[in-house]
């Protein structure tokens, strides 16, 4: 029997997502994207917001069943910022395409999900910490867990999980 890739990585994906989500609950501002139905499930316990670019899947997210799902045609940067609310950047290009995103919800409540094709952990770390306002910045590894670490930058600490989702992924929250 051949295994289905596809799965093990969305699988993969939406299991590391979902400890950040853990203990959750109120309004969300996300992408989620395509494969909105199962991102769904993960967000029960939200009040959801879902900005889409592509107008072909944001038409198909319209004419879902998903009545509780506010769909926002335009880019997430036209989102407001505001106090309360949890915001699920789940970009999945690397952090220097997406600085601006980055930089509007820096102060917010928010999880970054950013792709590590052809760029190093410590150098996308290194970039995100410049975005976050600070030049300096420690890595520490869990020797529990292989792909947990904790990154210190400045006075902010983030909680950084990497996994395989057909390239090398990262997510990254607030402490």
């Amino acid at each position: 029997m051949q295994e289905n890739k596809t799965y093990n990585w969305i699988s993969k994906k939406r299991t590391t997502r979902k400890q950040f989500f853990s203990g959750k609950s109120g309004k969300i501002i996300t992408l989620l994207g395509n494969s909105f139905r199962t991102a769904v499930k993960t967000l029960k316990k939200f009040e959801i917001t879902s900005y889409e670019i592509n107008p072909i899947i944001y038409m198909r997210q319209k004419e879902s069943k998903f009545k509780r799902i506010n769909f926002k045609f335009g880019d997430i940067l036209s989102a407001p910022v505001e106090e309360g609310v949890f915001y699920d950047l789940d970009f999945c290009c690397t952090i220097f395409s997406v600085e601006e995103h980055v930089r509007k919800f820096k102060d917010t409540d928010f999880l970054l999900t950013i792709c590590l094709r052809g760029k190093t952990l410590e150098s996308s770390l290194a970039f995100f910490s410049k975005i976050m306002g600070s030049d300096t910045y420690k890595i520490r590894r869990y020797r529990t867990q292989r792909n947990l670490y904790i990154l210190s930058a400045g006075e902010k600490t983030y909680r950084v999980i990497t996994y395989r989702d057909g390239a090398p992924m990262c997510c990254i929250a607030k402490l």
